[in-house]
């Protein structure tokens, strides 16, 4: 049984259809690019999956529960006022931190970010705060992990530890879907293309 199941799915922002009658299935333990023309909606797409938006027609059954799933997009979603150790504990009040320190650690260190665990996320680069939403993103343990042109901005360097990660992520029976345009970036990351 696929984790994403989407069935003759329609969906139109006021006169303009965007998607019609759409079917696709996306898999556990399984990564997929979503490709196509700009304004084909990719991004549509994804709101769709993670219930942002409601499908006009048709439907998107998600086995996962939606606490269980995360969306990173290109804009930071990080609050500006407070640093990556204030979003931990923050995760941490709210019972979202899953997994181990000892993993959070281990993944600071290789993304290079020990020096910027107390900075407030309004003082870092947008590539410094892309790594530290990854950071949280996984931190949470998540079923599917959905990212919307999030690579831009994130070094070479960064991306190759990012693009380890997120192979494991999958191989550990996870769902990953993503939009890029960043094609030079994704280096060791295995995936299939769905275009539609």
């Amino acid at each position: 049984m696929p984790n994403i199941c989407i069935e003759n799915m329609s969906f139109a922002y006021e006169d303009r259809a965007v998607i019609e009658n759409l079917d696709l299935n996306f898999g556990y333990g399984q990564a997929y690019r979503i490709a196509g023309p700009n304004g084909i909606g990719k991004t549509t797409l994804l709101k769709l999956i993670h219930a942002d938006l409601r499908p006009d027609s048709g439907s998107v059954r998600v086995q996962s529960h939606a606490e269980d799933n995360v969306f990173l997009s290109d804009k930071n979603r990080l609050d500006p006022h407070l640093s990556f150790n204030d979003h931990l504990t923050f995760l941490k009040s709210v019972k979202q931190l899953k997994c181990p320190e000892a993993f959070l650690a281990q993944l600071v260190e290789q993304l290079h970010m020990p020096t910027y665990r107390d900075t407030v996320t309004a003082d870092l680069s947008l590539g410094t705060q892309k790594k530290l939403s990854f950071i949280l993103a996984l931190a949470q343990k998540p079923r599917i992990l959905i990212l919307d042109e999030f690579f831009s901005g994130i070094d070479s360097a960064g991306m190759q530890v990012i693009c380890g990660y997120l192979n494991a992520f999958v191989e550990e029976g996870n769902t990953l879907l993503f939009v890029t345009h960043a094609d030079e970036k994704l280096g060791c990351l295995q995936y299939k293309t769905m275009s539609f």
